[in-house]
């Protein structure tokens, strides 16, 4: 799995400095897990690149200090010795290759026991927690939605949890937009299907799938007015009960101007449709919908 999200620190080291004779604590929790990564990354750098603690700093996105404290650590734990230890020695090698080579600001290799092992389960956990390593504790999550969805999603939850029906915002009003705005503001993330339109929606044909195809601009120009980013998410459903996540950026409009707006409106619809056409031709029997794309207009 590559990211190009840029890693940070978080110290979690116990108080007081540990001897060689000192055991320390096991690191079960995610944030440990991705400073035990991190640690092993500095390392790596730093003995066996030979990289300085100011370029190590650069490279992670920390401070020369975080850095110090990283390389202490790993002496501490002792992963440092004339090698790294920990048995992650390939995969830290193989992610560095991977940075370098196409730029990432951070790449995670995932060990299987053999080549013919099958890498879902292994690549889903590592994906796992890294998400969960980046998602803030408490993010709250709000959808827009077209009233009558929005009226029986919250006859559902009413049933199942009163509190969660104030995150589901009705598309359609005058106040919808300043809805979205509050809860940005509160700090969630505010989701909203843009795949199709309805009923009199302002659409623009970009291409889908080799053909013309009508999309909504209402959820791109609402982005764009609050200047906010916009990230695509898909899940593609792989069986029983496995489901694959995928969650990219997509555009940002944080510094569109009113005179470029309808530019970068067009340009993230069409990224839209493109990453949208990726994953149909990937899964294209998940694409169950059965909404005409290609409708003529009357």
């Amino acid at each position: 799995m590559a990211t190009q999200k840029q890693a940070k620190a978080s110290q979690t080291r116990p108080p007081g400095s540990a001897t060689q004779s000192e055991e320390l604590p096991p690191e079960r929790t995610s944030v440990n897990s991705r400073t035990r990564r991190m640690r092993l990354r500095a390392a790596w750098m730093y003995f066996i690149e030979e990289m300085t603690q100011n370029e190590i700093a650069n490279q992670l996105g920390v401070g020369r200090v975080t850095v110090v404290r990283l390389l202490s650590d790993a002496r501490e734990r002792n992963e440092v010795k004339f090698s790294i230890q920990g048995g992650l020695e390939d995969c830290v090698e193989l992610a560095r290759a991977l940075e370098r080579r196409f730029g990432l600001d951070e790449a995670i290799v995932v060990p299987v026991s053999s080549p013919d092992t099958d890498a879902t389960l292994p690549i889903a956990a590592a994906t796992g927690m890294y998400v969960s390593e980046l998602v803030q504790a408490g993010l709250k999550i709000a959808m827009l939605m077209y009233e009558e969805n929005a009226r029986k999603i919250n006859q559902t939850l009413e049933a199942i949890n009163p509190a969660a029906t104030q995150d589901i915002i009705a598309l359609g009003k005058m106040e919808s937009m300043l809805e979205a705005r509050d809860k940005l503001d509160q700090g969630y993330l505010v989701g909203m299907l843009a795949d199709r339109a309805l009923g009199d929606d302002l659409t623009v044909d970009h291409e889908f799938l080799g053909e013309l195809a009508p999309f909504p601009v209402g959820p791109f120009r609402m982005a764009a007015m609050l200047r906010r980013p916009v990230f695509f998410m898909t899940g593609l459903y792989l069986g029983g009960n496995r489901y694959q996540i995928h969650f990219e950026p997509l555009a940002d409009f944080s510094a569109t101007t009113r005179e470029n707006r309808e530019q970068a409106i067009f340009a993230a619809q069409q990224h839209y449709a493109d990453r949208l056409s990726h994953f149909c031709r990937i899964a294209p029997y998940n694409w169950f919908n059965f909404f005409d794309f290609w409708q003529k207009k009357s």
